[in-house]
C-alpha cells in the first residue's frame, strides 16, 4: 500500500476442470491453454486422473452442465484430432518450441480418458 500499510485480499481462480470448460478451442491462445493444462499434475495421464476425480467428486455439480462439458470437450478434441489445428496453432503460438505432432498427441493422451469417462456418465441416465 502507498501508505506502507499491508492488505490482504482473496482471489478466485477455476480449477483445471473450469479452466478447460471455459476454453473456446477456436483460438490459437486458447490451443496452447489447453495445451499447457494437459500438463497439470505432472503430465497427461495425471492431469486427465485429476479432471476425473474432481469431476467425480463434484457429481451434482457437474450433472448439471455435463452437456455443456461434453461438448467443450468435443469441441477441443476436433482441433486437436486428424487436421491438428490445435497443435499447429500451439507450434505457431511458441515459434516452434513444440512439435504439433508432440502437442497433438499429450493433448490426445490427456482428453481420452476423459471422454471416456464422459459418455460413461452420460450412460447412466
Amino acid at each position: 500500500m502507498p501508505d506502507g500499510n499491508k492488505a490482504k485480499t482473496g482471489v478466485k481462480v477455476a480449477d483445471l476442470v473450469g479452466s478447460l470448460a471455459s476454453k473456446s478451442a477456436n483460438r490459437e491462445k486458447d490451443h496452447y491453454d489447453i495445451f499447457a493444462l494437459s500438463h497439470y499434475n505432472g503430465g497427461s495421464e495425471k492431469a486427465a486422473e485429476y479432471f476425473i476425480q474432481r469431476v467425480s467428486e463434484r457429481r451434482t455439480l457437474y450433472e448439471a452442465n455435463r452437456d455443456q462439458l461434453k461438448l467443450v470437450i468435443e469441441s477441443i478434441s476436433k482441433s486437436f484430432g486428424g487436421s491438428k489445428v490445435g497443435g499447429f496453432n500451439v507450434e505457431k503460438f511458441t515459434e516452434g518450441k513444440y512439435d504439433k505432432n508432440d502437442v497433438t498427441s499429450k493433448v490426445n493422451q490427456f482428453l481420452n480418458p476423459i471422454k471416456e469417462f464422459l459418455d460413461s456418465i452420460m450412460e447412466v441416465d
